[in-house]
């Protein structure tokens, strides 16, 4: 970032808690929630395309139940592939309205319409590639939390409460580490509203691809695989 908008992002205000609730809160640093809202959009404008490696992990009570890495496709509008190695391979295809479980060592996938299963908590993981800054803060109260060291990483940690009631009552907030480097996460948390189950979403290597194979998005399966509605 330029020296002159660092200098000006500093001149910050402590604002009321009616204020911070709104998203408009400025923690201290170099940083407010608003210019890294316009860092983020500025840096991936133009992108159509990520891809890179993942690693997902699902944790009740702070102790881990399953980890898995694989490989991850996005499209910036909204279309996220992750492709899960290890003993039970799996792919999680999420499309807009939907998401898609493939388990080829069961020849099986599975389909929840997202209307009906806002606790399927992989779905949320495109939220920080997709929508833009500021629609996200049409959507969530967004916090900035703090500036922070993640692995080598010099990052800002975002915070993400539903403002719909009904989403809420699955999802309690999502956390989003951000990159400075290219303003792109390197680490989602995504809280269940109602048992103590988060599932966290890794990311390393991420590059620009706009040309990704748009059969990768496609909801095509081996030629035997069993169909079933989520319930």
């Amino acid at each position: 970032m330029k020296t002159n908008s660092r200098r000006a992002a500093r001149h910050w205000r402590v604002w009321p808690v009616a204020c911070l609730l709104a998203g408009t809160l400025a923690f201290g640093g170099d940083w407010s929630l608003d210019s890294a809202l316009q860092q983020i959009d500025k840096a991936t404008k133009g992108v159509g395309g990520l891809v890179g490696e993942v690693s997902v992990t699902n944790q009740r009570d702070d102790e881990p139940t399953e980890e898995m890495t694989g490989k991850v496709a996005i499209r910036m509008d909204g279309r996220m592939r992750i492709d899960l190695e290890g003993e039970q391979p799996r792919t999680i295809l999420a499309l807009p309205g939907k998401m898609f479980v493939h388990e080829p060592a069961r020849s099986t996938v599975v389909e929840y319409p997202l209307a009906k299963h806002p606790d399927k908590l992989a779905q949320y993981a495109v939220v920080g590639f997709s929508p833009s800054g500021k629609r996200l803060k049409t959507e969530y109260l967004l916090t900035l939390l703090e500036e922070a060291d993640l692995d080598g990483h010099s990052v800002l940690l975002l915070e993400l409460t539903p403002k719909a009631e009904a989403l809420r009552a699955e999802v309690s907030k999502i956390q989003l580490w951000i990159d400075q480097a290219n303003w792109l996460p390197v680490q989602q948390r995504i809280f269940h509203s109602r048992a103590d189950t988060h599932l966290t979403v890794r990311y390393a290597g991420l590059s620009r691809n706009d040309r990704i194979d748009k059969a990768l998005f496609a909801p095509k399966w081996p030629k035997g695989t069993r169909k079933e509605k989520g319930k």
